[in-house]
């Protein structure tokens, strides 16, 4: 049985932010094999920047940000 402590850094590091953050991580290997300024390299940059720009305050807002950000 895990402890309670345990169960709290599992549920801090599967959280939306986090799942933002990999998504981004994962969206983002396209961008290496698609040609700089077409329309899809463009969409897929912009999601990327959503992405960052919304899991700082969606971490906040839930009490999962950390120390470091």
């Amino acid at each position: 049985m895990k402890k309670r402590s345990e169960k709290r850094e599992v549920r801090r590091i599967l959280n939306a932010a986090n799942g933002l953050t990999a998504l981004r991580a994962v969206g983002s290997i396209p961008l290496l094999f698609l040609p700089c300024g077409s329309l899809p390299f463009t969409i897929v940059y912009t999601l990327a920047g959503l992405t960052d720009a919304l899991d700082g305050p969606i971490a906040r807002r839930t009490g999962t940000a950390g120390k470091t950000g």
